[in-house]
């Protein structure tokens, strides 16, 4: 399939051993070495919440995104230890494996928000809806599921859902496309030029839904999203300053930085999408009170509006992320388990400069 010397490779890698130096690639395998060791606590965490309170859809979209994240660091961490581990004849390969890695990455990463934000969630919606007419009342009751199921069933497919299908099947017709690319070609027999557009195409095809995702994406969780993307593009101008010291070294970082974004992102848009309520909705409480002299009964009706912005899901559901964990693996005992803790000093670390809100900043007080 490579019709490749050794000698020819080192020519055309990039970035190569003309480029590399052996301390700069010792330095690009610890950084998305020491990734690869951060996300796999990151990952078990979001899927045990899937679990825990999602559907399969849920575990299968976190499965698959986490499984396409800690599959790019480790390729890209083998890659980048060609020189170190003595493994020079497997560059060419390895480097397949680290191109091809970022493909599936970008669709993994595509994969949550589509399927559940954009399909799941819409679809759901309406079984919720004639569950809610159903319950309702007694007499009238009964006309109005009736109607509402009559409604439902001439109903045709929301057209987010249909956004949410296309965007789902594009990227992992794109993904697939450069993959197969990769390997038929090699990662040396397609130029750079090209590889990082075709990156930056399937990144930013969110442009295509647009417009659904800022509906039905949280606004941190679309921030988060958006500041991921930037965070990527931005890095894409180390990956290609080839004469800059270690600029594979900081284009890493950049990587490392977006990946941050884009898992704070899912975590945030999947559990408040089916679990909180929407921004703003205006939630009714009745209380009734009965007069003893009169038997009469006054009910008062009381409403409030309730913002979800205003607070973290990720710091919400680290108590309740953390009890059932510890009791599923670790007994009912009352001691802190390490997952919970990385991920309270994750977010605060990297994400409290970011959001200034002061009930974020309460809570991770709170939590530490």
């Amino acid at each position: 399939m490579h019709n490749f010397t050794v000698g020819e490779i080192e020519e055309t890698n990039v970035p190569g051993p003309e480029v590399q130096t052996y301390n700069e690639e010792v330095l690009n395998s610890l950084s998305h070495g020491l990734g690869l060791v951060l996300c796999i606590p990151a990952v078990f965490f979001l899927i045990s919440l899937a679990r825990m309170k999602g559907s399969k859809w849920h575990v299968l979209s976190c499965s698959i995104y986490g499984i396409t994240l800690m599959t790019m660091y480790f390729c890209s961490t083998l890659y980048h230890s060609v020189d170190i581990l003595n493994l020079q004849r497997y560059r060419s390969f390895f480097k397949d494996l680290d191109h091809c890695a970022i493909y599936f990455l970008i669709a993994g990463t595509y994969t949550p928000l589509t399927l559940i934000n954009l399909v799941y969630n819409n679809l759901s919606s309406i079984g919720s809806s004639i569950q809610t007419k159903v319950l309702d009342g007694a007499g009238d009751s009964i006309r109005t599921a009736t109607t509402t199921v009559s409604a439902v069933v001439k109903r045709k497919t929301p057209k987010v859902v249909k956004v949410g299908w296309l965007m789902f099947i594009l990227i992992w017709t794109m993904c697939f496309f450069g993959v197969g690319s990769k390997l038929i070609l090699g990662a040396n027999g397609v130029p750079d030029i090209i590889s990082n557009s075709f990156y930056l195409l399937m990144g930013w095809t969110s442009i295509i839904g647009l417009k659904d995702l800022i509906t039905h994406l949280p606004k941190k969780g679309l921030k988060l999203l958006v500041s991921g993307g930037v965070t990527y593009t931005s890095g894409v101008a180390f990956l290609i300053w080839e004469t800059a010291p270690f600029n594979h070294a900081v284009w890493h970082l950049f990587v490392s930085a977006g990946t941050l974004f884009h898992y704070f992102c899912i975590l945030e848009c999947l559990l408040p999408s089916k679990f909180l309520k929407k921004d703003s909705e205006c939630i009714q409480q009745t209380n009734t009170t009965t007069n003893l002299s009169t038997g009469t009964s006054n009910t008062v009706i009381n409403k409030a509006t309730i913002n979800t912005h205003t607070h973290s899901v990720i710091l919400e559901h680290f108590e309740y992320a953390e009890e059932q964990i510890r009791i599923k693996f670790f007994g009912s005992g009352k001691r802190k388990i390490f997952i919970i803790k990385y991920m309270n000093v994750l977010y605060s670390i990297f994400l409290g400069w970011w959001d200034k809100m002061p009930t974020i900043k309460k809570n991770i007080k709170k939590n530490n």
